[in-house]
């Protein structure tokens, strides 16, 4: 048993920057790859209804998850949002921005091909074999990937990114920050959970459960490769993917950090609990 132990050691990575890597494009996976699962069953089920709590739920439920398991090696960003606006801060090295960029978008692009091989049996009868992105009866492009209303303009999508991407950073700060009410490390995934729920519920109407680039991006590439078609990228004369999917968040992530940086943690002790 001991000579067991002995081997399986040996195994361990000993280069912080490639546990960073691997814990991120992990967690990132298991993310992306729930929440996809979880809007699947919402289109793909008759009656067809799209349930916005379920799927924070789920989603939330996969946020704790990845916390739990990856938060002592890399942070648990599991997000890109959340990584540039801790490099803003002054949080994280600049340099990290990099792996951990590359490894939770390598992880969202897993997530979604296994997403989508799980659920290809379903989406072809849903479809009929005959794929469409969004806008449509059958369209099933909206499982990968977030896209706008039909309601919504582009400052609309903006707008609504970079405010609900603002309060994910800034609740995210409120409940880490042990200056504030000292959250027990064992309940911040469970805290976590909730605020991802909740955001998800409430700001799910104009873009679906957004707020995370490593979903948008990587997942729209590989709708476009699998068959899908350049309407993957086609939303708001083909700059929904870019400013709404990819800007935005990043603008209200790092809105949001410093907001509470300059609102609440300059006026924090450190002594306070």
């Amino acid at each position: 048993m001991a000579q067991d132990r002995v081997i399986l050691y040996s195994y361990r990575i000993q280069n912080q920057t490639i546990r960073e890597f691997l814990a991120e494009m992990l967690g990132t996976f298991i993310l992306v790859l729930v929440c996809d699962c979880s809007i699947a069953v919402q289109v793909l089920s008759k009656p067809h209804k799209i349930d916005v709590l379920a799927i924070g739920f789920a989603t939330g439920m996969a946020l704790m998850l990845c916390f739990y398991g990856c938060s002592r090696l890399s942070g648990g960003h599991v997000n890109p949002v959340v990584t540039l606006s801790l490099v803003a801060l002054g949080h994280l090295p600049f340099w990290k921005i990099f792996h951990y960029f590359l490894a939770q978008y390598i992880g969202g692009f897993l997530a979604t091909a296994v997403a989508y091989m799980n659920h290809y049996s379903a989406i072809t009868v849903f479809d009929g074999g005959v794929r469409s992105a969004f806008f449509n009866a059958t369209s099933t492009a909206g499982i990968l990937t977030s896209h706008p209303g039909h309601h919504l303009t582009l400052t609309g999508a903006i707008i609504d990114q970079i405010l609900c991407c603002g309060l994910l950073m800034l609740g995210i700060l409120c409940i880490v920050d042990h200056r504030n009410l000292n959250t027990p490390k064992p309940l911040i995934p469970i805290a976590l959970f909730v605020l991802l729920a909740g955001l998800i519920t409430a700001f799910g109407l104009n873009c679906g459960p957004a707020l995370n680039p490593a979903r948008d991006i990587p997942a729209r590439l590989f709708a476009w490769m699998i068959g899908y078609g350049s309407e993957v990228w086609s939303p708001h004369s083909h700059l929904y993917w870019l400013i709404g999917g990819l800007i935005a968040p990043h603008i209200g992530g790092i809105l949001g950090t410093w907001l509470y940086h300059l609102g609440l943690g300059l006026h924090l002790d450190d002594e306070q609990v």
